[in-house]
């Protein structure tokens, strides 16, 4: 309002409240986002034959379901700065960082074993935030990976922690909503596959500009 700038993500003002977050506020969530009912699923084999899957059963996290990926998802992982991408790199139009992280095969009951990157990157002169997720399979015959950012957005702008007694958070205006967000039973089983032969680079050429995905 009166022109000036107002931050328009919801989150917390504290690590300790991202740590005991329920609501996966901000977070990058995986090896597979939204819920997998009953987590299982069958993951195709080598050949055509429909009797050739292999069964998959997961950690699950909410009731019979696995959310996000299973109690110890990416949200909870540590991940590992890999690179910082400055002007210069990037023929002075975006400024970020590469965010890295290994997920072995069984984590959370997920098969293969599988390194993510996340690429957060801001064009300076634009104005515009684009955030990109990469994962290559390094070990295993298959797996599934759906990775998604969980930012919560508030276009009329978020809450001033300095505006009220109760303990800073700008989140906390609507975390009463969050908790209570109905539970969905149901998704299409994960699909596809990323096959150990269809391997994509995890990181673009520092001089090349990266494609936007959606946040």
């Amino acid at each position: 309002s009166g022109g000036g700038f107002q931050e328009l993500t919801l989150g917390y003002d504290n690590l300790q409240a991202y740590v005991d977050d329920t609501t996966y506020m901000g977070a990058t969530v995986g090896r597979y986002a939204n819920r997998i009912r009953d987590g299982k699923f069958e993951l195709p084999g080598l050949t055509t034959s429909e009797d050739d899957c292999i069964p998959v059963q997961l950690l699950t996290n909410e009731g019979l379901n696995t959310l996000h990926g299973g109690p110890q998802n990416f949200s909870k992982a540590m991940w590992k700065i890999r690179r910082l991408i400055t002007p210069d790199q990037m023929e002075g139009e975006y400024v970020g960082v590469v965010l890295g992280l290994t997920s072995f095969d069984g984590d959370q009951g997920f098969p293969g074993t599988i390194e993510v990157e996340a690429h957060f990157l801001v064009r300076v002169r634009h104005g515009e935030l684009k955030v990109r997720y990469y994962a290559k399979l390094l070990e295993g015959i298959a797996t599934v990976c759906s990775l998604t950012n969980h930012t919560y957005w508030n276009l009329s702008g978020a809450v001033d922690p300095s505006s009220s007694s109760s303990p800073p958070s700008r989140a906390r205006s609507f975390s009463g909503s969050l908790d209570q967000s109905p539970v969905v039973p149901e998704i299409q089983p994960p699909t596809p596959p990323v096959a150990a032969a269809d391997k994509p680079p995890l990181s673009p050429p520092p001089s090349t500009t990266p494609t936007a995905s959606p946040a």
